[in-house]
C-alpha cells in the first residue's frame, strides 16, 4: 500500500526584506514582495506581464497578450480586444456602449440605454402633465368662487334660503345645468 505525501515548499533570497535590499534587485517590469515566511523576498512579475521577474530583457516579464484566446479572454464576445502594454482595452462595436469586460459592464447597444432614458422622460412628463391639469382645476374653482362673490351669489344665495318653506322657491343653476337644459342655448 502507497501513501500520497502531500508537500509545500515556499523559498524566498536571501534573509533581507524588500526595504533592505537595492531597488533593481527584480528584473524589469517586476517588483519585490517580501516572502510570506517572514525571512527574505521575492519577485512578482507587475499586473499585465508574465515570465521570470528575476531576469531582464526578452528572458524576463514580458507582456502577456490577454487577447490571444477570444473564447476565454477578458472581453464579451461582441467587443474587440486591443492588447496594450501593460493590459489590455476592450471595445464595444458601433452603436453600444460599456466598458466590454466579461467581468464589467459589457456592450450594451445604445438603443435600450435610449429607450429606458425615453421611458424615465414619458413618466415625468406624464407626472407634469396631471400636476400641471391638477393646479389648473384648483384655480378654476377658486375663479368661480371669486367670480359667485363678485356678482352678489352669496346675497343671492341667503335670499333663496330665507323664502318660507310652503312657497315656490327659486333654485341656481350652474353653467353646465343652463347649457343641458338650453340645448346649448337654443
Amino acid at each position: 500500500m502507497t501513501a500520497d505525501i502531500a508537500m509545500k515548499l515556499e523559498w524566498a533570497i536571501g534573509r533581507d526584506s524588500c526595504s533592505n535590499v537595492s531597488s533593481n534587485i527584480c528584473g524589469q517590469n517586476s517588483f519585490c514582495v517580501d516572502s510570506i515566511g517572514g525571512l527574505g523576498h521575492l519577485c512578482n512579475c507587475s499586473d499585465g506581464y508574465v515570465g521570470n521577474p528575476y531576469l531582464n530583457g526578452s528572458k524576463g516579464c514580458q507582456d502577456a497578450d490577454e487577447c490571444l484566446d477570444p473564447e476565454k479572454g477578458p472581453c464579451v464576445p461582441v467587443a474587440h480586444c486591443q492588447n496594450e502594454v501593460p493590459g489590455y482595452k476592450c471595445i464595444c462595436p458601433f452603436g453600444s456602449t460599456g466598458d466590454g469586460k466579461r467581468h464589467g459592464s459589457g456592450c450594451r447597444k445604445i438603443l435600450q440605454v435610449i429607450e429606458a432614458v425615453l421611458g424615465m422622460g414619458k413618466i415625468m412628463l406624464l407626472c407634469v402633465m396631471w400636476f400641471y391639469c391638477a393646479l389648473k382645476k384648483r384655480t378654476l374653482i377658486k375663479l368661480k368662487e371669486e367670480y359667485f362673490r363678485q356678482n352678489g351669489g352669496l346675497l343671492l344665495k341667503q335670499q333663496v334660503s330665507s323664502i318660507r318653506e310652503g312657497a315656490d322657491h327659486a333654485r341656481i343653476f350652474s353653467l353646465e345645468e343652463l347649457k343641458q337644459a338650453t340645448n346649448n342655448y337654443d
